[in-house]
């Protein structure tokens, strides 16, 4: 989309969308005394792991963002869990690793993403894929996918 002669990032209208959205929202609900909102906002879908290491006293948990491909479970890399002391080769790294995700519990393996090329086809599938609101969060935050895991 063209604003001023300038091509707007989709991020940013996407953005504007949501605040809008959640104003009406916001005045919907009080109008209606809590009966009616248009839409309802969900979190981006997240899984735990668990991952044990060579030294199997140390289990890192962690919520990630993901996304299910080919019954795999793409895990994304979101930066604020950078902050936190979180690498993503804790994950490559591994010897044993448990997902939990909607509630159960299961042991996976690693699948490889591939190169660079591989990675960006992936995400590309990945976004055409999603929600409007989750495109919008792994544009905003810079996701892309670490691991690729299968349940055993």
């Amino acid at each position: 989309m063209e604003i001023g002669g300038r091509e707007m990032p989709t991020t940013v209208l996407t953005g504007a969308a949501i605040e809008i959205l959640g104003f009406l929202n916001a005045a919907l609900f009080r109008a209606s005394k809590g009966y009616f909102i248009l839409y309802k906002f969900r979190p981006q879908s997240c899984l735990t792991l668990n991952l044990v290491g060579d030294n199997e006293s140390a289990l890192n948990a962690v919520i990630l963002p993901y996304m299910k491909e080919r019954g795999d479970y793409v895990v994304l890399w979101d930066p604020r869990i950078e902050e936190a002391g979180f690498l993503p080769s804790l994950i490559s790294d591994a010897t044993q690793i448990e997902v939990e995700v909607d509630g159960s519990l299961f042991e996976a393996e690693r699948v490889s993403l591939g190169g660079h090329q591989e990675r960006s086809a992936l995400l590309a599938r990945l976004r055409k894929k999603a929600p409007w609101i989750d495109r919008y969060e792994i544009a905003k935050r810079g996701q892309f996918p670490i691991a690729r895991l299968r349940k055993i």
